[in-house]
Order: C-alpha cells, then sequence, then structure tokens
C-alpha cells in the first residue's frame, strides 16, 4: 500500500515523547544508539538521554503509542523518517 500516512504532533512536547519512545523500542529490537540517531535525526547523545529517562518523559507512552506504532514500522523498514524531520524544522524557526 503506497501513499503518505499523516501523524499529527501537536507540540514538541508530544514530538520529543514519540521520539524517546521510538529509540526505546529500536533498542530493544537492538539497533545501535548512532542508527537509532540516524533515524531520528537526533545526535547519539540526544538518544542517550532518551534511553536513559532524562528527556522525553512528560507524556505516558499511553498518550501516544498509537503514533509510535505507526512510525515504528515505517522506520523497523528503514522508511525515511521525513514527518519527524520536517515537524522539527518547523519548531526551529
Amino acid at each position: 500500500m503506497g501513499g503518505t500516512m499523516l501523524v499529527e504532533i501537536k507540540s514538541f512536547r508530544e514530538l520529543t515523547a514519540i521520539q524517546k519512545y521510538l529509540a526505546v523500542k529500536l533498542k530493544n529490537e537492538g539497533f545501535a544508539q548512532n542508527t537509532i540517531a540516524q533515524k531520528l535525526s537526533v545526535t547519539p547523545s540526544c538518544v542517550n538521554q532518551y534511553l536513559s529517562d532524562k528527556r522525553g518523559n512528560k507524556i505516558p507512552l499511553s498518550e501516544v503509542a498509537d503514533k509510535v506504532s505507526i512510525l515504528f514500522g515505517k522506520l523497523k523498514k528503514g522508511e525515511k523518517t521525513r514527518l519527524l524531520t520536517m515537524l522539527k524544522v518547523g519548531w526551529e524557526e
């Protein structure tokens, strides 16, 4: 099934929570921190903070589980994270 799947992310806090849970899931699947950083378009130190629960822990997984599940499937298959990157660019202006 082709096409674009949109995932609405409401705030920067929600974005960091989603990235944190994605990092944890990818780590549990055996991905190295540098690979996770590349997939999420963040630095390896950011991934380290996600994995050590120092960042992205303001929103419980239950609130973003559906979004994490959708994005995790795409990341695991090696698809680009353009959506996450575009959202981050919007907040950096």
